[in-house]
């Protein structure tokens, strides 16, 4: 990930390094943050078009071993996002491209792994996390 690098360039929403990659700019792990919504399928759309394509075409993490997604939950069920995201993500890279469901962490509305071919042949194993941010409802006065 090089500074310079104009196709990197203030793209990655978050990048993460260990101690023992710092010094290394292209030793990194990148987290792609997308909205998503429960019946609005331009944002979860975006979601794959956007986000996942950015690592299956290797403009994000470049022949490394993981990358993550987190979806930002704006409307629930969190099941609808996940199944719109799933089934996009098949569509577009193919049934061994699917989410598969593995154990939620509490602060977590799912936690999903998926893996992708890079650049035609490299592997990359995504992490999709989606997390609550449906806005808290209006607090309304009973004076």
């Amino acid at each position: 990930m090089a500074n310079d690098d104009p196709t990197i360039l203030g793209r990655i929403d978050i990048t993460l390094q260990f101690l023992h990659q710092f010094g290394d700019e292209d030793a990194y792990v990148a987290v792609e943050c997308k909205r998503v919504h429960a019946s609005d399928p331009t944002l979860n759309a975006s979601y794959v078009t956007k986000g996942v394509a950015r690592f299956a075409t290797g403009q994000y993490a470049a022949g490394h071993d993981w990358g993550f997604m987190l979806g930002y939950v704006l409307a629930l069920p969190a099941s609808a996002v996940v199944d719109a995201v799933d089934a996009r993500i098949r569509k577009t890279y193919g049934e061994s491209a699917g989410l598969t469901a593995e154990a939620a962490h509490s602060l977590a509305l799912a936690v999903l792994d998926g893996a992708l071919v890079q650049n035609g042949s490299h592997v990359i194993r995504l992490k999709h996390v989606f997390v609550d941010m449906v806005p808290a409802a209006p607090v309304t006065s009973t004076s």
